[in-house]
C-alpha cells in the first residue's frame, strides 16, 4: 500500500504588527502560494483523505485555501501541537496517524517541516515559504515511519 505525505509549509507572512508571532497574516503572495499548491494537489489527484493544521493563524490560512482548491469536503483540523513542534515529536505525531488514511496534508512551520522532510526523504529538503514536500512511502502503516524507510518518491512543489 502506497502513504504520501505531504508536508507544506505556510504562505509568505507580514512579519511586523503584530504582538504575538501566531498571530501572523498571510500576505497576498501567501494567499497565492496556497491557493497554488491547492490547484496543483487537486490537478495531480493528490487531494488529501485528511488536512491538519498547526493553529497559527497563517497555518490555518494556508490549509483553508488549499482545502477550498482541492475541494476537501471536511473542516480543517487545528491542532494547537503542531505550532513550535520539532522535528522528532513531528515524526511521532506521524507515526501516530490513522492507518486509514492514505494521504495527508500536513500544514505548519520550519525548521520542523524542512527537517523532516529531510530525515523522511534521505536527504536535504530545503522549504521555503509555500513550498510543499510529497514523501510517497510503500507502507500499510504510519507506524512504519519508525524504522525510516526509503521513499518510494520524493517531490518539492514550489509555492511560486
Amino acid at each position: 500500500m502506497l502513504k504520501t505525505l505531504l508536508l507544506l509549509r505556510h504562505g509568505k507572512t507580514h512579519r511586523g504588527g503584530y504582538t504575538r508571532d501566531w498571530d501572523r497574516e498571510l500576505k497576498g503572495r501567501g494567499v497565492t502560494q496556497a491557493r497554488h499548491i491547492g490547484g496543483y494537489l487537486k490537478k495531480t489527484g493528490l487531494v488529501p483523505d485528511r488536512i491538519i493544521t498547526s493553529s497559527a493563524v497563517r497555518a490555518r490560512a494556508t490549509a483553508e485555501i488549499c482545502a477550498q482548491e482541492t475541494e476537501y469536503p471536511e473542516p480543517v483540523d487545528a491542532r494547537d501541537e503542531l505550532y513550535n513542534i520539532d522535528d522528532s515529536s513531528l515524526i511521532e505525531f506521524i507515526t501516530g496517524l490513522d492507518n486509514s488514511l492514505d494521504r495527508v496534508l500536513l500544514v505548519g512551520h520550519n525548521p520542523a517541516f524542512e527537517e523532516t522532510a529531510s530525515l523522511l526523504g534521505g536527504k536535504s529538503t530545503p522549504l521555503g515559504t509555500g513550498d510543499c514536500a510529497v514523501l510517497r512511502f510503500a507502507l500499510s502503516s504510519w507506524e512504519e515511519l519508525r524504522q525510516r524507510p526509503s521513499p518510494e518518491s520524493v517531490e518539492i512543489i514550489r509555492g511560486d
